[in-house]
């Protein structure tokens, strides 16, 4: 799947403005026809929340946002496809090992990519960089779709965007909400 990715991330530490958000980010993720993902990451120092959609929406005016070209790598796109995303990511989960030399490759091939990442058999995914590469366990809430969970790679561009790195999520928390 090729497509353009819309993500708000934001740190939530006040009670009174985190329950509006996430009524918001509700509303958002029971629209059929849009595929959502909203992301809680917590780490030692915050809890963040990141919201993808597929398509460009009204803004929630918590945080930044992040829009980028998420390219599925396991759908036979060309190369200039492959070229021009931000994020490129598997749909077929892979062992670990075999997850990690496929990005290993794709992140040499394609330098314009910031992030590359891959599901992983038994949940979670790997994740990398042009420089950083990481094991991203996390939790996913039953009924989420294919698509839905093919965002998370997009809530971790955003995560990065924002000046954070991968290794802050080798020990944060994450759980996925659709």
């Amino acid at each position: 799947m090729n497509r353009f990715i819309s993500v708000e991330l934001s740190e939530h530490g006040d009670e009174s403005h985190q329950s509006e958000n996430w009524r918001k980010i509700g509303c958002r993720l029971r629209d059929p026809d849009v595929p959502a993902l909203a992301v809680t990451i917590v780490t030692a120092t915050g809890t963040y929340v990141a919201v993808a959609s597929a398509l460009p929406h009204a803004l929630l005016n918590t945080g930044g946002v992040d829009e980028h070209l998420a390219v599925d790598l396991d759908a036979g796109r060309a190369q200039s496809q492959l070229d021009c995303a931000d994020v490129l990511h598997g749909s077929r989960p892979r062992p670990t090992a075999e997850a990690l030399r496929r990005l290993t490759a794709v992140t040499a091939a394609h330098r314009g990519c910031l992030l590359a990442a891959i599901p992983l058999i038994g949940g979670g995914w790997a994740v990398m960089t042009g420089e950083d590469r990481c094991l991203v366990t996390c939790r996913t809430r039953r009924g989420s779709t294919r698509a839905e969970q093919s965002l998370f790679p997009s809530c971790i561009h955003a995560w990065l965007v924002a000046g954070h790195s991968l290794r802050e999520l080798e020990s944060a928390t994450v759980v996925l909400h659709s």
